[in-house]
């Protein structure tokens, strides 16, 4: 072909692409259009992007989630270039719906550039478009935030029902500390009684300088049980409510900072889990069934009751049942404290 006919022959391209991307476009709304509405009588607002701005009847099709995406469009906003996701949007037809469609992808893959051409071009943020940003790579996270914080959006004015403070967001302290500086309020959320709160995520996971963190910015060691949640850590893989647990001395001993940290803030060793179900109820007991022998000591010494009893027993009952030597000489010599003191009094 000569090279004056070139550009002609890029325009031919672009156009043919375009057309085939309507037509798919086309398809899937008529799809989607004829299925059910998922998640009847819940929330839409949770369950989908039905909060988006609708200027055209197909706008609607692009109200339900999407991870995979099914058209030319949707895969260039997911793997890029961006020109060829600028070749598209140019098509007049795109609606703000559809063009925030092409952002779900973009955040969800961490293409930054992508997805500020998009919001410049009219792609809307909604309720839930931020969650997307929680499937990219988690070096990506900060950046496309703050990319949103940029374009209007702000989790305290739309999105600070605790739904944010994800395990994702508790293991990036950088993306945590933007957002407790943003003023999301760490105890969101933990009223809810399906939902841990960020300070039961952070307290399970040991990491003291992210309780620190959260302690520091307001969260109450009195909401949720994250003393339970420290005292319950097993090593990742292992299934306590099936093996007998052997935590290695470090893992075990890794949680004893975050325990502290949680009673001189005012933590409760003795605070029953309030459930429905049957569950351990005391943190030495979670402790007895983890097998943290080093954390049973530490309860202990810090005034834990081997002999309050849960659905489970007693931290003392369960030893007995399902502790190791160990576990059982440890518990013994706190019960037998425990008695002695009563007997003194």
């Amino acid at each position: 072909m000569a090279e004056r006919d070139q550009p002609l022959y890029q325009q031919q391209q672009q156009r043919q692409l375009m057309m085939r991307a309507h037509q798919q476009q086309q398809q899937q709304m008529q799809h989607r259009s004829s299925q059910p509405r998922p998640y009847q009588g819940l929330s839409m607002v949770l369950a989908d992007y039905s909060d988006l701005p609708i200027v055209d009847p197909n706008d609607v099709a692009w109200t339900g989630l999407c991870f995979n995406p099914a058209t030319p469009f949707e895969r260039a906003c997911r793997d890029g270039p961006l020109p060829a996701v600028q070749a598209l949007v140019a098509d007049p037809t795109c609606t703000p719906a559809f063009l925030h469609r092409g952002l779900t992808f973009a955040l969800g893959a961490g293409n930054e550039d992508i997805a500020r051409y998009l919001l410049e071009a009219g792609a809307p943020i909604v309720r839930r478009t931020p969650v997307n940003i929680l499937r990219a790579p988690s070096d990506r996270h900060l950046a496309l935030f703050e990319l949103l914080s940029r374009h209007g959006w702000g989790p305290q004015t739309l999105w600070d029902d605790g739904t944010l403070l994800t395990v994702q967001v508790i293991t990036n302290n950088p993306l945590l500390r933007w957002f407790l500086d943003y003023g999301v309020d760490p105890n969101s959320g933990a009223s809810d009684s399906n939902r841990q709160s960020a300070l039961e995520l952070a307290a399970g996971s040991g990491d003291v300088d992210t309780v620190r963190l959260l302690v520091n910015a307001g969260a109450h060691v009195q909401q949720g049980l994250p003393l339970h949640a420290a005292a319950a850590a097993c090593p990742p893989g292992t299934d306590a409510d099936r093996n007998l647990i052997t935590p290695t001395k470090q893992f075990d001993t890794a949680h004893i900072a975050v325990m502290a940290l949680l009673v001189a803030h005012g933590a409760d060793v003795n605070q029953p889990q309030d459930s429905r179900q049957m569950a351990p109820r005391y943190a030495i007991v979670y402790a007895v069934i983890a097998g943290a022998v080093e954390r049973v000591r530490w309860l202990l010494a810090h005034g834990a009751d081997p002999e309050a009893k849960g659905a489970l027993g007693s931290a003392w009952d369960y030893a007995q049942w399902k502790g190791s030597a160990e576990m059982r000489s440890v518990l013994a010599e706190g019960v037998a404290a425990k008695r002695r003191v009563r007997e003194q009094s």
